[in-house]
Protein backbone atom coordinates (compact mmCIF):
# COMPACT_ATOMS: atom_id res chain seq x y z
CA UNK A 1 0.00 0.00 0.00
CA UNK A 2 2.53 2.73 0.69
CA UNK A 3 4.39 1.39 -2.97
CA UNK A 4 0.68 2.63 -4.49
CA UNK A 5 1.08 6.00 -2.06
CA UNK A 6 4.19 6.72 -3.28
CA UNK A 7 2.95 6.35 -7.19
CA UNK A 8 -0.06 8.28 -6.70
CA UNK A 9 2.36 11.58 -5.81
CA UNK A 10 4.88 11.01 -9.41
CA UNK A 11 4.13 13.65 -12.48
CA UNK A 12 4.12 10.83 -14.91
CA UNK A 13 4.47 13.67 -17.77
CA UNK A 14 7.75 15.00 -16.06
CA UNK A 15 9.53 11.24 -16.66
CA UNK A 16 12.18 11.09 -19.98
CA UNK A 17 11.68 8.35 -22.15
CA UNK A 18 8.46 9.00 -23.88
CA UNK A 19 6.63 5.80 -22.10
CA UNK A 20 3.42 6.13 -21.92
CA UNK A 21 1.29 6.68 -18.11
CA UNK A 22 -0.50 3.17 -19.06
CA UNK A 23 2.52 1.52 -19.09
CA UNK A 24 4.45 3.16 -16.60
CA UNK A 25 0.98 2.04 -13.71
CA UNK A 26 1.25 -1.59 -15.39
CA UNK A 27 5.32 -1.48 -14.48
CA UNK A 28 4.53 -0.35 -10.67
CA UNK A 29 1.50 -2.23 -10.44
CA UNK A 30 3.77 -5.38 -11.59
CA UNK A 31 6.35 -4.51 -9.27
CA UNK A 32 4.13 -4.08 -6.00
CA UNK A 33 2.10 -7.36 -7.04
CA UNK A 34 5.94 -9.33 -7.18
CA UNK A 35 7.35 -7.68 -4.16
CA UNK A 36 4.01 -8.47 -2.13
CA UNK A 37 4.41 -12.13 -3.36
CA UNK A 38 7.67 -12.89 -2.37
CA UNK A 39 6.88 -10.66 1.16
CA UNK A 40 3.71 -13.39 1.46
CA UNK A 41 5.02 -16.68 3.37
CA UNK A 42 3.65 -19.75 3.12
CA UNK A 43 3.24 -21.82 6.49
CA UNK A 44 3.09 -25.12 7.31
CA UNK A 45 0.58 -26.69 9.66
CA UNK A 46 1.09 -30.44 11.61
CA UNK A 47 -1.81 -32.74 10.45
CA UNK A 48 -3.11 -34.32 13.78
CA UNK A 49 0.41 -33.24 14.69
CA UNK A 50 2.12 -35.85 12.70
CA UNK A 51 5.48 -35.45 11.10
CA UNK A 52 8.48 -36.45 13.61
CA UNK A 53 6.95 -39.91 14.92
CA UNK A 54 5.19 -39.10 16.97
CA UNK A 55 1.40 -41.08 16.92
CA UNK A 56 -1.39 -38.71 16.00
CA UNK A 57 -2.85 -36.69 18.00
CA UNK A 58 -1.25 -37.81 20.64
CA UNK A 59 0.76 -35.43 23.37
CA UNK A 60 4.00 -37.57 22.42
CA UNK A 61 3.57 -35.98 18.63
CA UNK A 62 2.36 -32.35 19.78
CA UNK A 63 5.34 -32.23 22.34
CA UNK A 64 7.38 -33.18 19.01
CA UNK A 65 6.13 -30.12 17.43
CA UNK A 66 6.36 -27.10 20.35
CA UNK A 67 9.99 -28.71 20.75
CA UNK A 68 10.60 -28.01 16.96
CA UNK A 69 8.95 -24.68 17.51
CA UNK A 70 6.44 -25.48 14.50
CA UNK A 71 4.65 -22.75 13.04
CA UNK A 72 1.05 -24.34 13.32
CA UNK A 73 -0.85 -27.87 13.98
CA UNK A 74 -4.07 -29.00 14.17
CA UNK A 75 -5.95 -31.63 16.45
CA UNK A 76 -9.00 -33.06 16.44
CA UNK A 77 -11.71 -32.91 19.14
CA UNK A 78 -14.59 -34.71 20.26
CA UNK A 79 -17.27 -34.68 23.55
CA UNK A 80 -18.08 -37.49 25.99
CA UNK A 81 -21.82 -38.45 27.19
CA UNK A 82 -20.95 -36.38 30.15
CA UNK A 83 -19.92 -33.59 27.81
CA UNK A 84 -15.76 -33.71 28.84
CA UNK A 85 -13.40 -33.38 25.40
CA UNK A 86 -10.77 -35.58 24.24
CA UNK A 87 -8.31 -35.60 21.33
CA UNK A 88 -9.10 -38.32 18.76
CA UNK A 89 -10.11 -38.27 15.18
CA UNK A 90 -12.36 -40.79 14.30
CA UNK A 91 -16.26 -40.70 16.49
CA UNK A 92 -15.84 -44.50 17.54
CA UNK A 93 -12.84 -45.89 19.69
CA UNK A 94 -10.71 -47.69 17.85
CA UNK A 95 -7.70 -46.76 15.63
CA UNK A 96 -4.58 -46.50 17.62
CA UNK A 97 -6.47 -47.91 20.61
CA UNK A 98 -5.49 -50.59 22.68
CA UNK A 99 -7.10 -52.04 26.39
CA UNK A 100 -8.63 -55.51 27.21
CA UNK A 101 -11.47 -53.83 28.30
CA UNK A 102 -11.51 -50.69 25.95
CA UNK A 103 -14.99 -50.52 24.27
CA UNK A 104 -13.62 -50.74 20.63
CA UNK A 105 -15.74 -49.37 18.23
CA UNK A 106 -18.46 -47.54 20.38
CA UNK A 107 -19.12 -44.42 19.82
CA UNK A 108 -17.50 -41.65 21.70
CA UNK A 109 -20.10 -39.50 22.41
CA UNK A 110 -21.98 -42.82 23.99
CA UNK A 111 -18.67 -43.50 26.48
CA UNK A 112 -18.21 -41.11 29.24
CA UNK A 113 -14.65 -39.31 29.70
CA UNK A 114 -14.13 -42.19 32.73
CA UNK A 115 -14.97 -45.23 30.57
CA UNK A 116 -12.28 -44.05 27.89
CA UNK A 117 -9.85 -43.11 30.17
CA UNK A 118 -9.62 -46.45 32.48
CA UNK A 119 -10.25 -48.84 30.17
CA UNK A 120 -8.67 -47.39 26.84
CA UNK A 121 -4.88 -46.10 26.27
CA UNK A 122 -3.08 -45.35 22.93
CA UNK A 123 -0.48 -47.42 21.14
CA UNK A 124 2.15 -45.61 21.95
CA UNK A 125 0.75 -46.36 25.69
CA UNK A 126 -0.32 -42.73 26.61
CA UNK A 127 -3.62 -41.99 27.78
CA UNK A 128 -6.10 -40.81 24.98
CA UNK A 129 -5.65 -37.09 25.48
CA UNK A 130 -8.11 -34.80 27.06
CA UNK A 131 -7.91 -31.17 25.04
CA UNK A 132 -6.82 -29.82 28.48
CA UNK A 133 -3.91 -31.77 28.53
CA UNK A 134 -3.12 -30.73 25.15
CA UNK A 135 -3.63 -26.80 25.48
CA UNK A 136 -1.33 -27.41 28.73
CA UNK A 137 1.42 -28.96 26.35
CA UNK A 138 1.15 -26.22 23.50
CA UNK A 139 1.07 -23.69 26.16
CA UNK A 140 5.22 -24.36 26.46
CA UNK A 141 5.87 -23.18 23.13
CA UNK A 142 4.35 -20.64 19.90
CA UNK A 143 3.00 -23.23 17.79
CA UNK A 144 -0.42 -21.86 16.68
CA UNK A 145 -3.41 -24.54 17.16
CA UNK A 146 -5.74 -25.27 14.65
CA UNK A 147 -8.52 -27.17 16.51
CA UNK A 148 -10.96 -28.89 14.55
CA UNK A 149 -14.48 -29.66 15.94
CA UNK A 150 -14.99 -33.14 14.85
CA UNK A 151 -18.84 -33.67 16.55
CA UNK A 152 -20.16 -29.75 15.72
CA UNK A 153 -19.85 -28.96 19.22
CA UNK A 154 -18.17 -26.42 21.32
CA UNK A 155 -18.55 -25.98 25.14
CA UNK A 156 -18.29 -23.24 27.75
CA UNK A 157 -16.07 -25.50 29.27
CA UNK A 158 -13.97 -25.44 26.20
CA UNK A 159 -13.82 -21.68 26.12
CA UNK A 160 -12.44 -22.25 29.31
CA UNK A 161 -10.05 -24.28 28.87
CA UNK A 162 -8.52 -22.63 26.19
CA UNK A 163 -8.51 -19.23 28.04
CA UNK A 164 -6.88 -20.50 30.69
CA UNK A 165 -3.36 -21.24 28.87
CA UNK A 166 -3.67 -19.27 25.99
CA UNK A 167 -5.35 -15.61 27.56
CA UNK A 168 -2.65 -13.62 26.35
CA UNK A 169 -1.97 -15.22 23.04
CA UNK A 170 -5.79 -15.74 21.62
CA UNK A 171 -4.38 -15.08 18.40
CA UNK A 172 -2.49 -18.47 18.21
CA UNK A 173 -6.28 -20.22 18.24
CA UNK A 174 -7.70 -21.31 15.19
CA UNK A 175 -11.00 -23.07 14.96
CA UNK A 176 -11.53 -25.50 11.97
CA UNK A 177 -14.63 -27.05 11.07
CA UNK A 178 -16.76 -28.48 8.49
CA UNK A 179 -19.90 -27.37 10.28
CA UNK A 180 -20.75 -24.04 9.27
CA UNK A 181 -23.21 -23.88 12.17
CA UNK A 182 -20.54 -24.74 15.24
CA UNK A 183 -18.57 -22.23 13.38
CA UNK A 184 -21.20 -19.25 13.68
CA UNK A 185 -21.72 -19.92 17.36
CA UNK A 186 -18.25 -19.27 17.82
CA UNK A 187 -18.44 -16.12 15.74
CA UNK A 188 -22.08 -15.23 18.11
CA UNK A 189 -19.27 -16.07 20.82
CA UNK A 190 -17.22 -14.11 20.10
CA UNK A 191 -19.07 -10.80 19.56
CA UNK A 192 -19.43 -10.67 23.41
CA UNK A 193 -16.18 -12.10 24.50
CA UNK A 194 -13.18 -10.06 23.95
CA UNK A 195 -10.77 -13.23 23.99
CA UNK A 196 -12.58 -15.02 21.35
CA UNK A 197 -12.85 -11.83 19.11
CA UNK A 198 -9.27 -12.36 18.71
CA UNK A 199 -9.11 -15.74 17.16
CA UNK A 200 -9.39 -17.11 14.13
CA UNK A 201 -12.31 -18.94 12.58
CA UNK A 202 -11.73 -20.69 9.15
CA UNK A 203 -14.41 -23.24 7.19
CA UNK A 204 -12.91 -26.74 5.97
CA UNK A 205 -14.10 -27.37 2.36
CA UNK A 206 -13.62 -30.01 -0.01
CA UNK A 207 -13.39 -27.51 -2.49
CA UNK A 208 -12.70 -23.47 -2.18
CA UNK A 209 -14.19 -22.30 -5.10
CA UNK A 210 -17.29 -20.29 -4.85
CA UNK A 211 -17.50 -19.77 -1.33
CA UNK A 212 -18.97 -17.02 0.78
CA UNK A 213 -17.01 -16.82 3.83
CA UNK A 214 -18.54 -13.84 5.06
CA UNK A 215 -18.11 -13.26 8.81
CA UNK A 216 -15.37 -16.27 9.25
CA UNK A 217 -11.88 -15.39 8.96
CA UNK A 218 -10.96 -17.85 6.37
CA UNK A 219 -10.80 -20.92 4.32
CA UNK A 220 -8.86 -24.33 4.63
CA UNK A 221 -9.82 -26.05 0.93
CA UNK A 222 -8.61 -29.56 -0.05
CA UNK A 223 -8.18 -27.74 -3.39
CA UNK A 224 -8.63 -24.60 -4.33
CA UNK A 225 -8.19 -22.84 -7.77
CA UNK A 226 -5.66 -19.80 -8.01
CA UNK A 227 -7.93 -17.24 -8.29
CA UNK A 228 -10.18 -17.62 -5.82
CA UNK A 229 -6.74 -17.86 -3.41
CA UNK A 230 -6.19 -14.00 -4.65
CA UNK A 231 -9.69 -13.18 -4.65
CA UNK A 232 -10.12 -14.75 -1.05
CA UNK A 233 -7.07 -12.81 0.21
CA UNK A 234 -7.77 -9.63 -1.11
CA UNK A 235 -10.72 -9.80 0.88
CA UNK A 236 -8.74 -10.32 3.64
CA UNK A 237 -9.14 -13.77 4.29
CA UNK A 238 -7.31 -16.35 5.31
CA UNK A 239 -6.46 -19.66 2.87
CA UNK A 240 -5.00 -23.20 3.61
CA UNK A 241 -5.29 -26.16 1.30
CA UNK A 242 -5.02 -29.77 3.28
CA UNK A 243 -3.46 -32.57 3.60
CA UNK A 244 -0.29 -31.96 0.89
CA UNK A 245 2.05 -34.41 1.36
CA UNK A 246 3.43 -35.09 -2.05
CA UNK A 247 6.82 -32.56 -2.76
CA UNK A 248 4.86 -31.73 -6.27
CA UNK A 249 1.48 -30.43 -4.25
CA UNK A 250 3.04 -28.40 -1.85
CA UNK A 251 6.09 -26.70 -4.19
CA UNK A 252 2.26 -26.03 -6.32
CA UNK A 253 0.73 -24.12 -3.52
CA UNK A 254 3.75 -22.72 -1.93
CA UNK A 255 3.41 -21.22 -5.64
CA UNK A 256 -0.06 -20.10 -5.70
CA UNK A 257 0.74 -18.00 -2.81
CA UNK A 258 -1.61 -20.08 -0.30
CA UNK A 259 -1.57 -18.99 3.58
CA UNK A 260 -0.39 -22.06 5.25
CA UNK A 261 -0.19 -26.02 4.28
CA UNK A 262 -1.74 -28.63 6.34
CA UNK A 263 0.08 -31.98 5.74
CA UNK A 264 1.74 -35.16 7.61
CA UNK A 265 5.04 -34.47 5.89
CA UNK A 266 5.95 -31.05 8.33
CA UNK A 267 9.71 -31.20 8.20
CA UNK A 268 9.57 -32.06 4.25
CA UNK A 269 7.17 -29.17 3.87
CA UNK A 270 9.01 -26.41 6.26
CA UNK A 271 11.91 -26.91 3.96
CA UNK A 272 10.36 -26.24 0.83
CA UNK A 273 8.69 -22.85 2.69
CA UNK A 274 12.44 -21.88 3.11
Amino acid sequence: MLILLTIKKIDFKKIPGGASLKTIKCTFLFLFLFTWKLQAATNCVAHRALGYGGLENSLEAISQNVDRNSWGLEIDIHHTKDGKTIVYHDRRIKRFVLGKFCPMRSKISKLTFDEIRENCYLSNREKIPSLKEALERLSYGNTKLFLEIKDNKITEQDYLDIYEFFNNRPEQIYFISFDREVLEKIYRDSQLNTFLAKTKILLLKYNGNREQLNRLDGIDASRINGKYIEKYQAAGKLVGVYTKNRESDIKSYIEKGVDFITTDKTPLCNSLTI
